[in-house]
């Protein structure tokens, strides 16, 4: 055979192996974080003889919540690492990881997804700080945070998001009380990064009121990859391939004959 069909017989063999291998995997990561979480209460009546000051209800804490967990799952195996105060979590696979971190004033959650395997696959994490609480009269209650957000993937079946939520209101206001009542702020990213400075306020009449507050920060990745199918020019090339092939076959069997 000469040595230019060989040649070519051993191109179509190596592309048709390479139309085998599924594209390049996709990557997806999330992270949310709350940092510098602080409040103070301002005394908006100095005649009153009252001092501002806020109460956990009830004192012994069963109100307040510090929860933080990181998950793995997928449609035969979910996996949760949880802690009920500040500290750390944290799950990882060969593909994957996510984890928490929280102290006094921040909370962070992070979740990533660096190899596509089959099915469905997901890595999440969330943190969660809340508690109901008694404010003094005539008093403010200001509370305020630094947040940034970040999330990115490749789109189509690998996705990625991060979201915060800071929440406060009155559990009940008399009718006299109308501004100030309740605080809302959620956000959000699918495909990029926001970073805001967030600041929030409540503020309470001529009686103490009851109020509750939220604060919750999660990061997650989702997969669930289809099986790979072949594109047009990747049929294009095994068939040239193959027709290569079958023409080199053909010419050593000719070949073999003449020979005789």
């Amino acid at each position: 055979m000469p040595h230019s069909i060989h040649r070519l017989c051993h191109v179509a063999l190596a592309a048709s192996a390479l139309c085998a291998f599924p594209a390049q995997a996709q990557l997806a990561s999330a992270s949310s974080d709350i940092t510098g979480f602080s409040y103070r209460l301002v005394d908006l009546d100095l005649a009153d003889g009252i001092t501002p000051s806020i109460t956990i209800i009830p004192a012994d804490q069963s109100n307040m919540i510090r929860r933080s967990f990181s998950m793995y799952g997928n449609s035969a195996v979910h996996q949760f690492f949880t802690i009920g105060d500040i500290g750390t979590t944290a799950t990882s696979e060969a593909f994957g990881s996510s984890s928490t971190h929280t102290g006094g004033d921040f909370m962070q959650a992070q979740a990533q997804y660096t190899a596509v395997t089959p099915g469905y696959q997901t890595f999440g994490s969330e943190n969660e700080y809340r508690f109901k609480f008694s404010l003094t009269p005539s008093t403010r209650l200001e509370f305020s945070a630094d947040i940034a957000l970040r999330a990115n993937d490749t789109g189509g079946a690998i996705q990625a998001v991060s979201g915060v939520t800071v929440q406060g209101l009155f559990v009940w206001t008399p009718p006299e009380v109308v501004d100030y009542t309740a605080f809302n702020y959620t956000a959000s990213v699918e495909d990029g990064t926001r970073s805001e400075h967030v600041l929030g306020e409540l503020r309470s009449g001529a009686i103490a009121l009851d109020g509750y507050f939220k604060m919750t920060n999660s990061a997650s990745v989702y997969a669930d990859p289809p099986p790979p199918v072949p594109e047009p020019q990747t049929y294009a090339m095994l068939l040239a391939g193959l027709t290569l092939l079958g023409a080199c076959a053909r010419r050593r069997r000719r070949q073999a004959v003449s020979a005789r």
